[in-house]
């Protein structure tokens, strides 16, 4: 293995890049980790360090103090004798903000996102888990923007990422989330209770991948015409105004969203829903009108 380091006069973020000149085939040569003085792993990248034909072996990772840090250069999949190039630049300003690790318990090390700045992060392992922390004062619509393959590596439409909302309410069953592969994807939720805590999750769903990738939220004021969570029975419904649309989302499968309705007088109504989702071929929801009796 080969151990670098480094001094950070000052906090602030820094880019990792790794560069090789060989003639390799397609595949993970090298294993790039950086390490703070406490030898605690901040970020991780592999590959074959040739920008043509797998995109920039690059990362950028946040210093939160200043002090020594530490880079391991060792073997990946395969093995090569090749030399490489490597080169660490600090930042002189940033676009975003930077998960620090560890970020993986929500109500205790989670980073603090702010609306309408993208956060810059990446996956240490399979296991790792990003977690944001919003702030909530008033109700209002969460809209998460999910970005990936920065440094211009292969897509692919494999699921990869998946990026989930919850509150504080519970960890367990998340209020809305969404996935994909390299191409860009986002979901929107309405947050009512201002007395919840929300956060953000970023894990790997079915395929991992170590690409750095950038979540921003944005927040719009006011529920009206979104559903809320928890609508997950009759009592707990949410009111639609016949005539208007509303907005949902079935987070999963063992969410049920619950609308109520009132007829001043008795006549027929006509019920629509539509998906703009990518979804492929089949049924993808079940929609029961019962009255008051149940």
């Amino acid at each position: 293995d080969d151990w670098y380091v480094f001094d950070m006069s000052s906090p602030g973020a820094f880019t990792v890049d790794l560069n090789s000149s060989g003639n390799l085939t397609s595949g993970d040569y090298y294993n790039i980790t950086v390490y703070d003085s406490n030898m605690e792993a901040l970020s991780f990248r592999k590959g074959s360090g040739v920008e043509w034909r797998e995109g920039d072996l690059a990362f950028d990772v946040m210093a939160p103090t200043s002090g020594l840090y530490y880079i391991e250069v060792a073997d990946s999949t395969y093995h090569t004798t090749e030399s490489y190039n490597l080169s660490v630049v600090q930042a002189t300003s940033t676009l975003y903000d930077y998960e620090t690790e560890v970020n993986n318990l929500p109500n205790s090390t989670a980073d603090i996102m702010t609306f309408g700045k993208g956060m810059y992060g990446s996956l240490l392992s399979s296991s790792d888990v990003d977690y944001y922390k919003l702030d909530i004062t008033t109700p209002g619509v969460i809209n998460l923007d999910f970005l990936s393959n920065l440094k211009g590596g292969s897509s692919s439409s494999s699921n990869i990422w998946n990026v989930e909302l919850y509150s504080s309410e519970s960890f367990y069953d998340p209020i809305a989330e969404s996935s994909g592969g390299t191409d860009p994807f986002s979901f929107e939720v309405a947050a009512a209770d201002t007395t919840l805590d929300y956060y953000v999750a970023v894990k790997t769903a079915t395929y991992y991948r170590d690409d750095p990738y950038v979540v921003t939220a944005t927040f719009t004021e006011g529920v009206e015409g979104y559903e809320t969570e928890d609508n997950n029975n009759s009592g707990q419904a949410d009111t639609i105004v016949l005539g208007d649309t509303i907005t949902g989302s079935i987070s999963d499968r063992y969410d049920d969203d619950w609308y109520v309705f009132d007829m001043s007088s008795p006549g027929a109504f006509t019920v629509d829903l539509n998906s703009s989702g990518n979804l492929t071929s089949g049924d993808y929801y079940n929609i029961t009108v019962y009255d008051s009796n149940m």
